[in-house]
């Protein structure tokens, strides 16, 4: 509401009606953005997408920040499932590489710059952020060299890389404009497999 101030006295001004146009660009984006969520599986990424950049890129650095704690957290345990893993426990326990590194990847993302209210796919915007990403798996690998209990392997960190990548190829493909629910489907069946595989060769020694 608008208000003047004369002489230390507010008087309220009425409000004016809404331009009929105004509101009807209004609806027509609201709408338009709606179409392009579209439904389904990809409908759902894209919803999480946007909820992700409405916070501002500085302080999509906190959450970053938590979960590169947590990770290093869990690095610093013996046997962080409660006791020595074995069988398939021990290849869910490999499977975490990559979910904590696309979980970083995707965290990250909100913290690039952006285009029209969307994360910018490019090198420019990504690429620092895919060398940190990068980088901090290395360094993890080489601390829990010296936990005891836990060893360091450069498999781990493919395994770490592998989990990145794939984050970006789904991020990358719901950006475009022609991406489709079945797409999306088999980019993420797609990214399952290739960390399952890379879960798998942890086990080899190094």
């Amino acid at each position: 509401m608008a208000h003047r101030v004369e002489l230390g006295v507010r008087s309220r001004l009425p409000r004016p009606a809404p331009i009929r146009g105004v509101v009807e660009h209004q609806r027509g984006a609201a709408t338009s953005e709606a179409g392009w969520l579209g439904g389904g599986l990809l409908g759902l990424l894209r919803g999480t997408g946007l909820l992700l950049v409405r916070q501002s890129r500085g302080r999509a650095w906190m959450p970053v920040c938590l979960w590169m704690g947590l990770i290093w957290f869990m690095s610093s345990l013996s046997n962080p499932l409660g006791r020595e893993p074995r069988g398939a426990l021990a290849y869910f326990g490999n499977l975490a590489h990559p979910f904590e590194y696309g979980v970083l990847t995707l965290l990250l993302l909100p913290t690039a710059q952006r285009f029209q209210g969307w994360i910018r796919f490019d090198r420019e915007s990504l690429g620092g952020r895919i060398a940190l990403i990068l980088t901090y798996a290395g360094i993890d690998e080489f601390h829990q060299s010296f936990v005891l209990g836990r060893h360091s392997s450069p498999l781990d960190w493919l395994a770490d890389a592998t989990g990145m990548y794939c984050t970006l190829k789904i991020a990358a493909y719901i950006s475009d404009a022609d991406a489709t629910s079945a797409g999306v489907g088999k980019r993420c069946l797609y990214g399952v497999f290739m960390c399952c595989i890379a879960a798998s060769f942890t086990f080899l020694e190094v």
